[in-house]
């Protein structure tokens, strides 16, 4: 029986790490991810402009959201938001950073998280007035906050976004 354990081990380990990182691979675990936070994203960053955000190469395929703009990111960067990756704010910057399945915050958070862990890594979040949103701040950045939009019927923290602790004025 225990030989039968150590040889399934490794597969069992490998399904359960591409279903909780959403479809990273297991030799990227958790801490080998790259970190969403707590001024933006490698080389993009909050309150950019739309020009600098365009020229890290991580963006694609640009996008009207009312008054603003979104972009995807590349393809390499993960499965990302249903709504957009990143939001330009009608004044031209860097307004939200949405997590994709191969980003983590750097204390840990990562999307298709249980509401009950982000709160234990983020004792301070609260529920923002929007419905379904849950808001923390973001540790290392005033200026910012972490938004956790979440499934009620599971608690699940589907989506994770960096974001400037200010309306981006799309009117969408």
């Amino acid at each position: 029986m225990n030989k039968l354990l150590r040889t399934l081990a490794p597969a069992v380990a490998t399904a359960a790490a591409l279903t909780v990182l959403g479809g990273a691979t297991a030799s990227a675990a958790p801490g080998a991810l790259p970190i969403l936070g707590p001024n933006g994203y490698k080389s993009l960053k909050l309150n950019q402009t739309e020009a600098q955000a365009a020229a890290t190469g991580l963006l694609t395929d640009k996008q009207r959201m009312g008054s603003c703009t979104t972009y995807r990111f590349v393809a390499s960067e993960g499965t990302g938001s249903e709504y957009g990756d990143v939001v330009i704010g009608l004044n031209g910057k860097v307004h939200s950073i949405s997590a994709t399945s191969r980003m983590l915050t750097r204390e840990g958070a990562w999307n298709n998280m249980h509401l009950d862990d982000v709160k234990a890594i983020y004792p301070e979040l609260v529920r923002d007035p929007r419905p379904a949103l849950y808001r923390a701040p973001v540790p290392g950045n005033r200026a910012a906050i972490y938004v956790f939009t979440v499934n009620n019927d599971q608690g699940i923290a589907t989506d994770i976004s960096l974001q400037k602790d200010e309306d981006p004025g799309c009117g969408a």
